[in-house]
């Protein structure tokens, strides 16, 4: 299943996983049209379909997925629009922590706005059932304030979602 997002200048970027496992981006021209190609995504292999987001703090592209050994995955843009992707990292690193369960699910990605600005959100259940929600966040208070942020500066804070009755 592709994932489709508004990139700058409100034109559709879509992501995609490629028989390969390997993960693609086509992004729309300024005057609407589509490029013939394809552009990787970094060097990662994906289990299952991805999601993607402009961040709305960063103006970065981030894409989430799953990878083989079913823990979640990001990666970021080095700079905006610049197409040069960064290293991918785990989306969460906690061990210790109940909701570092491996995914049994895809991700998901939807834009917030809390007390800390405005931001994204990450969904997926793990292999419990249980729907872990994982929100951006940045290690400095006043972080998303710079255009350059690092990757290495942003982090996710996991919340349980409990099962739904039923």
């Amino acid at each position: 299943m592709p994932a489709a997002f508004l990139n700058q200048g409100y034109r559709t970027a879509v992501v995609a996983r490629a028989a390969d496992g390997s993960l693609v981006m086509k992004k729309q021209e300024l005057g609407g049209a589509w490029p013939s190609t394809w552009q990787t995504v970094g060097t990662f292999t994906a289990a299952g379909s991805p999601a993607a987001i402009l961040d709305p703090a960063l103006g970065r592209i981030v894409v989430v997925a799953r990878a083989s050994d079913n823990e979640m995955y990001r990666v970021y843009e080095t700079e905006q629009g610049s197409g040069t992707w960064g290293e991918w990292l785990r989306l969460y690193e906690n061990p210790g922590d109940p909701t570092a369960a491996t995914a049994a699910t895809d991700p998901a990605i939807a834009p917030i706005q809390n007390s800390g600005g405005t931001g994204f959100v990450v969904v997926y259940r793990n292999r419990n059932n249980t729907t872990i929600a994982l929100d951006r966040r940045f290690a400095a208070p006043g972080g998303m304030a710079a255009a350059k942020v690092s990757p290495s500066a942003v982090s996710f804070a996991a919340h349980l979602i409990p099962t739904p009755k039923g």
